[in-house]
């Protein structure tokens, strides 16, 4: 998705550059926005494809599942920033992105209860809270979503690495 949607940003505007992106909203297709959050949904593990994080996570090492976890689920909601001036324009691309963010964080907040590693679990809570992150840059909350990330990303870290003692 995101491939296609920088093709198809080089090709309308001559740039794949985030600021012309912006500048040319009003003109911009919704498809260039549907591939730029299809692009998205595959890094923040959204439904349908929430079943890879938590086994990404399955790692040996605590820093693997922090990679993951915690540091590269967030560049989606990153991303969704850095196109505010795209999405902010069309109606049903708010819609598109609150409805998967809504989705994704029950389904994820459902899966985690039923983990029986903490890994997995902690794995799905963070799909939960970048869900929840969806639906607050779906709502244009901007400012709370980049605080959200940044709070939750801390958060995580420190859950990850304190996860094999909490097992003790």
């Amino acid at each position: 998705g995101l491939l296609g949607a920088v093709v198809t940003a080089h090709h309308l505007y001559h740039s794949a550059d985030f600021s012309v992106l912006n500048s040319n909203a009003f003109t911009a297709p919704l498809s260039l926005g549907v591939l730029l959050v299809w692009g998205a949904m595959g890094k923040a593990a959204t439904f349908p494809f929430t079943g890879w994080l938590p086994r990404a996570m399955e790692g040996p090492t605590p820093s693997s599942a922090i990679f993951y976890g915690a540091l590269s689920i967030h560049a989606s909601p990153y991303l969704l920033m850095r196109v505010e001036g795209l999405i902010s324009h069309s109606l049903t691309l708010k819609a598109v992105i609150i409805s998967l963010g809504l989705i994704t964080a029950v389904q994820a907040s459902l899966s985690t209860r039923v983990q029986s590693d903490v890994k997995s679990a902690l794995g799905y809570a963070s799909v939960a809270q970048v869900g929840l992150m969806w639906v607050e840059l779906g709502l244009g909350w901007h400012t709370l979503a980049l605080w959200h990330m940044a709070g939750h990303a801390t958060y995580r870290t420190w859950q990850l690495i304190r996860s094999p003692s909490a097992l003790q």
